[in-house]
């Protein structure tokens, strides 16, 4: 009998020997050498069907196989590789012609247009069932997962809560799947740049002067950020994890480089402007969308498409909306190529490779979360983990309000507060506006609503109103208003979006914190549930506090900021804020 060890492409592989009595084996791989015994003593053998190419023993990455099921969560720039094309989508489609089975079954899409980690963590349970990243994960060896665009910048606060939700559904994945693996789909930016839209067109802030090719490389920064962080978080929560555990990382954005530069050289089958790939400012079209499953499938499969026989290329078929073209053979041959190379390229998919090895987060950088486990996770938006944290040193606050100290108030118009026992009572009815003019700004406020909670609307809570916006509209283009068809606390941007929190009671108190930077709007309830909506917000503005929605309102205290304070500055604001209701049920 003479072992002999077959690197393995993922499929079942008929194993026949050429001489002798050897009976043909079929060998489901696992993507490493596999040890087969032939019978026949000194026999010597062929693998039909393996390509002379691959040395899939030698990869880091183990393949996924037939016996293996992945769930991909993301957005429409996750559905761009899973779910696009005549069905079975594109990638699954890919698999089957070069022989995986069930791929429906094992390629299992998870995702909620827009949405970031936060978003789809706590709206786990609005996927279908069989299909959520969070509660399903028992039945899968693989999660593949994205962050929203722009991802936030490795030294923003907006990082912290990135990798708070991150290491969530990492950390899930670890104690609760079927396997361990955590794959990190990198993105890219809309054409105009990060964080640019129709409506605004011009990159801002943090992203100001980038371009959409300027912008990829910074998109890596953000997401390999995320990869080595979760990997060295992983390790010390979880020490038993194998010692070559990490969380890898299948580049989009290194696609979309390759692919913006060969067009400047002419190398593109076809194409000579990477708007020709796109349907709009950020979705691939469904041309590209072949390319990134080509991508996904050579990376997650460790399958060299130019080394298959029969792969399938996507025919013109009909979408919802309307008639797509096929894409031309020497189009997907290029595809296939560039695949390979990236995957075989790039170290971090597991494929060999240098490029992108460096950490971009190490531990001498510090643990942004130092106290985070899963049973225990920090939601603080960026700020100090501890929900309770002791007064410190107090930012500079522009405005206060609160029963011992009504000075502020008097500069306001409309309906004042009453003060008892030891709160201000508003009445709803009508907005107090203040002069305060702020461009950066930030809130923290102590309130209960005392009696039921309203339903069927949204009544105000407080606000930023934009200068040239001489309505309220219920709500300022900056705001917090109580959800009453959600029974929650809902943050948002007037025109961009909103943000949920996680409940909300009646006669219960509640620190609030609220402020606007680079990335858009952030809220904190409680210092542990976090709320963010990505986008531009106006840049000066006065504060409103409630109003013109019929809502009584108790407040201990509130303190206004004319710039956004370190965690630090909040923790010891929320500190303040809620001391002042333990006065005030005194």
């Amino acid at each position: 009998m003479i072992p002999v060890v077959i690197a393995s492409n993922g499929r079942g592989i008929p194993v026949r020997a050429v001489e002798g009595n050897a009976p043909v084996m079929q060998v489901a791989g696992n993507g490493r050498g596999i040890p087969i015994v032939l019978s026949d003593l000194g026999a010597p053998f062929v693998v039909q069907g393996l390509g002379p190419d691959p040395e899939h023993g030698e990869f880091a990455r183990a393949a996924s196989t037939n016996s293996t099921m992945s769930v991909h969560s993301g957005h429409s720039l996750t559905d761009s590789y899973v779910h696009i094309g005549p069905f079975p989508g594109n990638m699954r489609a890919i698999l089957e012609s070069v022989g995986y089975t069930d791929t429906w079954g094992n390629v299992i899409k998870s995702t909620i247009p827009g949405s970031n980690l936060m978003w789809r963590w706590d709206h786990d349970d609005e996927i279908g069932v069989g299909e959520r990243a969070v509660e399903d994960i028992g039945q899968f060896h693989t999660l593949m997962i994205t962050e929203g665009g722009p991802p936030p910048r490795t030294t923003s606060e907006g990082m912290v809560n990135t990798l708070d939700y991150f290491c969530r559904f990492t950390a899930n994945t670890v104690e609760n799947g079927a396997g361990n693996e955590v794959i990190l789909w990198s993105i890219w930016p809309a054409l105009n740049g990060p964080g640019t839209s129709v409506e605004n067109p011009i990159p801002s802030g943090d992203w100001a002067g980038y371009t959409f090719r300027t912008g990829l490389p910074e998109y890596e920064d953000s997401f390999k950020y995320m990869a080595d962080y979760a990997t060295w978080k992983m390790k010390q929560l979880y020490p038993s994890l194998p010692e070559d555990w990490r969380v890898w990382m299948f580049p989009g954005h290194k696609w979309m480089e390759r692919v913006y530069d060969d067009i400047q050289n002419d190398l593109v089958p076809g194409i000579t402007d990477i708007q020709e790939l796109f349907g709009d400012d950020i979705h691939p079209d469904t041309t590209a969308c072949y390319g990134l499953s080509c991508l996904v499938a050579t990376c997650l499969y460790q399958v060299n498409l130019t080394e298959a026989e029969n792969v399938w290329i996507m025919p013109e078929w009909e979408s919802l909306d309307g008639p797509q073209p096929a894409v031309p053979q020497a189009l997907a041959e290029y595809f296939w190529q560039i695949a390979w190379e990236i995957a075989t390229a790039y170290e971090p998919v597991g494929m060999g490779g240098t490029e992108g090895a460096a950490l971009r987060w190490q531990p001498s950088d510090g643990d942004p979360m130092p106290n985070w486990t899963l049973a225990n996770p920090n939601t603080g938006g960026g700020g100090d983990p501890d929900p309770d944290p002791e007064p410190g040193d107090l930012p500079e606050f522009v405005f206060t309000a609160s029963a011992d100290d009504l000075t502020d108030l008097t500069g306001m118009t409309g309906t004042q507060p009453t003060v008892e026992d030891g709160v201000l009572k508003f009445a709803g009815g009508e907005a107090l506006d203040g002069d305060l003019i702020l461009g950066d700004r930030y809130l923290v406020i102590s309130f209960m609503i005392p009696g039921a909670l309203p339903q069927g609307s949204s009544p105000a809570i407080v606000g930023f109103r934009a200068i040239d916006t001489p309505v309220w509209n219920d709500h300022g283009p900056i705001y917090v208003v109580y959800n009453g068809f959600l029974g929650v606390f809902e943050i948002g941007l007037a025109g961009v979006g909103s943000d949920t929190s996680d409940s909300a009671s009646a006669a219960t108190w509640y620190t609030l914190e609220i402020w606007t930077d680079t990335e858009g709007m952030h809220g904190v309830i409680n210092g542990v549930d976090s709320m963010i909506v990505s986008g531009v917000s106006p840049e000066t503005v006065s504060v409103r506090l409630f109003a013109v929605d019929e809502m009584s309102c108790h407040v201990a205290a509130i303190g206004i900021c004319d710039y956004v304070p370190a965690p630090e500055e909040r923790a010891a604001a929320r500190a303040w804020a809620q001391a002042a209701i333990a006065m005030a049920e005194a």
